[in-house]
């Protein structure tokens, strides 16, 4: 039981977050994201699949950016995982 409840958190964990959404639909690499931001790849790479969290300070950045208005929603699941 232990070992399919740890399964279930990691596919969570995994899922695709709004900041991949936005990057993607504008056509940006993570280097370019990178650049624009300020803020290393793999720190981008890893919070767009939910591996870590971002500082309030990165978050606010990429919102300015992106122009979303609750920094926070950034590492939430994109809509199209919450369809799934």
């Amino acid at each position: 039981m232990l070992r399919a409840r740890c399964a279930t958190i990691g596919a969570v964990k995994r899922t695709k977050t709004l900041l991949r959404q936005l990057r993607r639909g504008r056509d940006l690499t993570l280097d370019e994201l990178a650049r624009a931001t300020g803020i290393d790849v793999s720190r981008l790479s890893r919070a767009e699949r939910n591996l870590v969290d971002l500082s309030e300070a990165q978050r606010d950045k990429l919102a300015k950016y992106f122009r979303v208005d609750d920094p926070d929603a950034l590492q939430r699941p994109s809509v199209a995982e919450l369809v799934r």
